[in-house]
């Protein structure tokens, strides 16, 4: 998909938007989201002076591959990842041994029908889940 479309496909997805965030374009290869996390996530980021954001990297094959997508400079399938401290409680509380495996965001399982709004859903799921398997390893 060209460029041009790319933008006209992700155009429509802002307009159909429930995030109710707004998405600017940065030279027509980036999409930065700003988003709204989960209560311990979010005083943390503000805590350092950052509004939390997702910035989204479009590789040739978007829609048919998934897009590159960083919270900050880290790639959000590197946070996807547990470590193995936190694995046990992780695959009890998600029901899934690998979120990166079972992530919509993974090669395996992307198709063209997922949209920004879904990654969104799940990143703010995940670091929820995160956030909760934390909580229950220092309670």
């Amino acid at each position: 998909m060209k460029i041009k479309g790319r933008l006209r496909r992700l155009q429509g997805e802002m307009a159909q938007s429930t995030s109710g965030q707004e998405w600017t374009f940065i030279d027509s290869q980036f999409l930065y989201v700003p988003v709204k996390l989960c209560r311990q996530l979010q005083k943390r980021a503000q805590s350092v002076g950052r509004d939390p954001a997702l910035i989204f990297t479009f590789k040739t094959g978007y829609p048919f591959r998934p897009p590159m997508i960083y919270y900050y400079s880290t790639p959000v399938r590197n946070i996807y990842h547990s470590e193995e401290l936190f694995a046990e409680d992780m695959t009890l509380i998600s029901g899934t041994e690998c979120l990166c495996c079972h992530s919509i965001l993974c090669d395996n399982n992307w198709t063209w029908k997922y949209t920004i709004d879904d990654v969104i859903g799940e990143f703010k799921r995940i670091t929820t889940l995160k956030v909760r398997v934390v909580e229950r390893l220092f309670c």
